[in-house]
């Protein structure tokens, strides 16, 4: 029995879609992260537009940015925990310090700073059963120039 035009269409109308859902599902939802300073006056005003895009990775024990120098300005760090346990991702230094809320596994959190040119301490805050993560590895260094 040979299928018939119309149903070859709606098979074909079939694949596209579902093809279409499957290239959605690559890139990554970020909308719903939203930043969380430590300092509240150093809230990302609405509608700010942030640059210098950086993605750092946690993992068990270790922080990985790839460019581990920025440009001066706002820039938008999404952090992506890589790990199997809870993570969080602090920027300290000139002064200011910024904090994600705690990541869980598998999980991603969005902070944006407004960076000066100087030298700053990246590491996960967390303190659980496998000890202080910072001191486990997760601390790294990140320059604004």
């Amino acid at each position: 029995m040979r299928p018939t035009p119309g149903t070859c269409r709606r098979l074909l109308f079939t694949v596209f879609i579902a093809l279409a859902g499957c290239e959605r599902e690559k890139e990554p939802d970020l909308t719903h992260l939203r930043t969380e300073p430590i300092n509240p006056a150093a809230q990302e005003p609405v509608g700010a537009t942030p640059q210098n895009p950086v993605l750092p990775i946690l993992d068990e024990w270790s922080i990985t940015i790839e460019q581990p120098h920025v440009s001066p300005g706002k820039t938008d760090f999404f952090v992506i925990n890589q790990g199997r346990v809870t993570h969080a991702f602090v920027i300290e230094g000139n002064g200011q310090q910024w904090r994600t809320r705690d990541i869980p596994p598998g999980a991603e959190g969005r902070l944006v700073a407004d960076l000066q040119p100087g030298t700053y301490t990246i590491y996960c805050p967390i303190v659980d059963e496998h000890g202080v993560h910072a001191e486990l590895g997760m601390r790294t260094t990140l320059v604004v120039r």
